[in-house]
């Protein structure tokens, strides 16, 4: 529960499965009341970036467009802008067994090809990985939260996200 002064509440928004929001690119009704709740009640957004299911991410248009929704129902609540949280999983490769270790990690759980899995989630280059967020992102005004989670178990891919792709996102945001 809120408390003055405790940890900062984020708040995601946005289904795996929601047709409108990954097939038409639409916000339903629904979803628009979860962003004025993340408006009227969070410090941070994390919305779901991307659908297995439909397998790609989401269009950074309409991030824009429910971005700019919860930062009007914010200041219509009397509240100081949400900040975004940027969260997706990734996978960096950078040579022939990096992706053979990511193709392998990603039939555990992805039930599409590998090319479908680089549409849903951030899988390529360090500056590939970059690319694709700043893509994301494009229309919101400041990414101060980036949470990145490795699509299977890897000190590999730990230290790639800590010597690349981190430094790159630094300049990049």
């Amino acid at each position: 529960p809120y408390r003055k002064g405790g940890p900062p509440i984020w708040l995601g928004s946005f289904s795996p499965i929601g047709r409108r929001i990954w097939e038409r690119n639409e916000i339903s009704p629904g979803v628009d009341r979860v962003l004025k709740r993340v408006g009227a009640c969070a410090d941070g957004w994390a919305p779901l970036l991307y659908s297995t299911r439909v397998r790609r991410s989401i269009d950074p248009e309409l991030l824009g467009a429910a971005w700019e929704r919860v930062q009007s129902y914010a200041a219509d609540a009397g509240r100081p802008p949400v900040e975004f949280v940027f969260s997706h999983w990734y996978y960096a490769i950078e040579n022939a067994a990096d992706e053979e270790a990511g193709r392998k990690a990603l039939g555990h759980f992805f039930p599409g090809s590998f090319e479908e899995a680089r549409e849903t989630y951030l899988i390529g280059s360090p500056e590939e990985i970059v690319e694709k967020v700043r893509r994301l992102t494009a229309r919101i005004d400041h990414v101060p939260w980036v949470v990145l989670t490795m699509l299977g178990p890897s000190e590999r891919q730990l230290e790639l996200l800590h010597s690349r792709i981190v430094p790159l996102l630094r300049e990049a945001l």
